[in-house]
């Protein structure tokens, strides 16, 4: 006896059916790769190194503790990816940063210095100047590049604002640089 096989034809249709993904289950796996990435990059990029160049007039560890102070990130992906997107102001007379990864527990803090225009000699401290007379910070030490103004008259010195003059009799005291070529 024969048997004969009977073929339904709703089975025969999943069989050959392609099965489609919907876009919840798309979604939900873009998510669950999002997720999974951003734990393995706080896991792995603990930052345990900051490296510090182009520095003129500030120290290292004026830098890094402004850099510590100013919103950091113990991330060097983070702390990367957050100053590109605002970069954090740290010191009065640093212009601008740039953060490199040199490794996952490295980063690199570029700063690019302020010119100093010259200082003022008040209560015992060097108060310095940028090019547009904002007195920006104050300190015991002077700079031999940065020209020391006397003979201004000033009722007051406010940090991060304009120095107003009330009586001007300038002299500006400058050491001299000369600078002599050789022809051959």
């Amino acid at each position: 006896m024969e048997e004969k096989k009977v073929i339904r034809m709703d089975e025969h249709k999943n069989k050959n059916k392609v099965h489609k993904l919907s876009g919840k289950k798309i979604l939900l796996g873009i998510v669950a790769v999002l997720i999974l990435t951003v734990v393995i990059i706080a896991g792995t990029c603990k930052t345990k190194q900051i490296k510090i160049s182009g520095l003129s007039y500030y120290t290292e560890a004026e830098v890094k503790k402004a850099v510590v102070e100013n919103g950091y990130i113990d991330n060097s992906v983070a702390y990367f990816l957050k100053c590109k997107i605002a970069s954090p102001d740290l010191l009065p007379f640093i212009d601008s940063i740039h953060v490199r990864i040199n490794r996952p527990d490295t980063i690199t803090v570029e700063v690019k210095e302020k010119k100093r225009a010259g200082c003022l000699l008040y209560n015992g401290k060097y108060v310095y100047f940028d090019k547009n007379g904002y007195a920006l910070e104050s300190y015991e030490k002077k700079y031999d590049d940065v020209p020391l103004v006397t003979g201004l008259k000033y009722d007051e010195l406010v940090m991060s604002s304009i120095i107003r003059i009330s009586s001007l009799r300038v002299s500006v005291r400058t050491t001299s640089v000369t600078t002599s070529t050789a022809l051959s």
